[in-house]
């Protein structure tokens, strides 16, 4: 597993450490709606912890971001995200460096702290292990008849 080889929640939080958070609305909302979805119970007990430390704020994006042209690494969603934090000269956390590249290679340099993609996994991981009990009983059933 990625996770337990490359741990990217250590990192974070000691780059965490101290700051007050913010979010903008829109990177929240994509955020929650990922987790209504997907997350299984402690992914969710987690998220909750996360955004019960984080401020919301509008949506603003600075004119430098604005400025930049949409294309298939610079989306509107990105803009956003990215806008916002360089509106309020922050850093932004995020996985999506295709994004930080592509507006460098419009003469753009944001301030990001990288951290590796992670997919929500234990609704999944339920699923496959309920799936591979279910063909046990099948067989159990078969082999009965």
């Amino acid at each position: 597993c990625k996770e337990r080889e490359n741990a990217a929640l250590p990192p974070l939080e000691k780059f965490l450490e101290g700051k007050d958070l913010i979010a903008c609305q829109s990177a929240v909302d994509d955020f929650q709606s990922i987790v209504s979805t997907i997350a299984g119970p402690h992914e969710n007990a987690r998220a909750t912890e996360v955004l019960s430390r984080i401020s919301v704020v509008a949506d603003c994006v600075s004119p430098r971001v604005q400025s930049l042209k949409e294309s298939g690494r610079i989306r509107r969603r990105g803009k956003v995200i990215f806008g916002t934090g360089d509106h309020h000269q922050v850093p932004t956390v995020s996985a999506n460096m295709s994004f930080v590249r592509a507006a460098a290679d419009q003469g753009v340099s944001l301030s990001v702290f990288e951290h590796w993609p992670r997919a929500l996994s234990e609704k999944k991981q339920r699923a496959v292990v309920k799936t591979q009990q279910d063909k046990e009983e099948a067989h159990k059933q078969r082999d009965q008849n």
